[in-house]
């Protein structure tokens, strides 16, 4: 599914797309949020969006193919770049850590590497090896390594090697599409979730991904999980509209809350950076805040 939500590492910025080529700019007001701007620039659905790690740039992608770079400065949001990324939709991006990369996935079936320098991203690797298209990336270790999800069902776990990242393993870890990825912030565990209404997570072993536990309760596809900052929370969103957030700050997963969050099916939840606040979308257009009152 769509990662169509985006906040700035700050919290200051929360951009999101309604199933619409227009992206949607609120500023924090701090308990909630202001709508400061749209953005017009796409000319098909925008399907991702993510932040510079230094929030002085946005970036936004979709099924016109192209990623979008955008200043910000001084809540000005103003595109400065385009570019024909992939040969079909862009489905997925995020940003390493260390603000150097641009990790993007396509309908293409492939995943690329982008170096963004001068206000503009110029190709560092493409990374082919999935059958299916590419709906899902999740990075960790300190960018040391990438996971990447297909809807073929294959998670494939690439690790950087000098200046390349090199295939490990491809396992079928879903039957059907593979809608969402996030990797632990301490980089111990990937939660991959799916269309085959379940929830795994996976830890890394000798440069292998090892089965570590499959979450219950899903009679629905899950179409987006995502852990908090500090990996003590792990949450999902699914096709009944219900979110489940997961306590596994012991190291396992317990199930610590179930929210009945919207009328239809959810597309795209996100931990509001440094603290235990969700920002869910609905397939019913409509964007909520949630503050979880939970002790982990």
């Amino acid at each position: 599914m769509d990662n169509n939500l985006g906040f700035s590492t700050d919290s200051k910025y929360l951009a999101f797309s309604l199933a619409k080529k227009e992206i949607n700019v609120w500023k924090s007001e701090d308990p909630s949020y202001k709508k400061l701007c749209v953005l017009d620039g796409h000319s098909d659905l925008v399907r991702s969006i993510c932040f510079h790690p230094d929030g002085t740039h946005m970036f936004s992608a979709g099924m016109d193919n192209r990623i979008k770079i955008w200043s910000v400065l001084d809540d000005q949001f103003t595109e400065i770049s385009s570019i024909e990324a992939h040969h079909e939709t862009v489905s997925c991006m995020l940003f390493t850590k260390n603000g150097i990369n641009l990790i993007s996935g396509g309908f293409d079936k492939m995943v690329k590497v982008w170096k963004f320098e001068k206000e503009s991203i110029t190709p560092w690797q493409t990374m082919d090896g999935h059958k299916g298209w590419v709906t899902s990336l999740g990075i960790g270790y300190d960018d040391k390594i990438i996971v990447s999800g297909s809807t073929g069902g294959e998670l494939i776990f690439w690790k950087l090697v000098k200046s390349d990242y090199i295939e490990m393993q491809t396992l079928y870890a879903h039957t059907g599409w593979i809608n969402s990825i996030s990797i632990h912030p301490k980089g111990e565990f990937i939660a991959s979730a799916g269309n085959d209404c379940k929830v795994k997570i996976w830890s890394i072993i000798e440069d292998k991904l090892s089965l570590q536990a499959e979450l219950t309760g899903y009679g629905v596809k899950v179409n987006s999980i995502v852990y908090n900052s500090n990996g003590t929370l792990l949450a999902s969103g699914s096709d009944d509209g219900m979110i489940k957030v997961w306590n596994c700050s012991k190291g396992n997963w317990i199930l610590a809350q179930t929210i009945k969050a919207h009328e239809d099916s959810i597309s795209s939840i996100l931990f509001k950076p440094g603290s235990n606040n969700l920002i869910s979308i609905g397939v019913d257009k409509t964007i909520k805040l949630w503050k979880m009152d939970l002790k982990v």
